[in-house]
C-alpha cells in the first residue's frame, strides 16, 4: 500500500510566497522593530565584559522561565562560545546575517542562499 506524500513542503513556499507578495508592509514593519531589538542585544553584547551579559542572560532567563535547569544550560552555553574564542564572531554574524537578509525585502531567497543560515 502506498501512502500519498503530504505537500507540506509546496504548502509552506506558497504561504510565504503569499506573504512576501501581499504583506511586505507588516514584515518590514517587524523586522524594523527586530532589528532594533538586535542592534542592542549585539552593542550590549561587545560593550560590556562578557561574564556580565553572560550572568545577566542567565538570570534573566531563570527569572522568565522559573526553572534554574534552563538559566544554568543558557550560562554554560555561553561559557562555551566566550571559552572557544567565538564570543565576536557570534555577536557580529548572527545580527549582520538578520540584517541583511531580512524577509521584509521582495527576494525570499536571499536569506536562503547567503550562507548565514548554516
Amino acid at each position: 500500500m502506498v501512502i500519498p506524500r503530504i505537500p507540506v513542503g509546496r504548502t509552506i513556499e506558497m504561504g510565504i510566497d503569499f506573504l512576501v507578495e501581499h504583506c511586505s508592509f507588516a514584515t518590514r514593519a517587524f523586522s524594523h522593530v527586530l532589528d532594533t531589538g538586535l542592534r542592542f542585544v549585539q552593542t550590549a553584547m561587545l560593550s560590556l565584559p562578557p561574564w556580565v551579559f553572560i550572568l545577566a542572560i542567565g538570570l534573566i532567563t531563570w527569572r522568565l522561565t522559573k526553572s534554574k535547569r534552563i538559566g544554568l544550560f543558557s550560562i554554560a552555553g555561553l561559557l562555551l562560545i566566550l571559552n572557544m574564542g567565538l564570543w565576536k564572531a557570534t555577536c557580529q554574524h548572527h545580527s549582520t546575517c538578520y540584517r541583511s537578509n531580512r524577509y521584509g525585502s521582495n527576494d525570499r531567497n536571499s536569506y536562503r542562499y547567503s550562507g548565514c543560515h548554516e
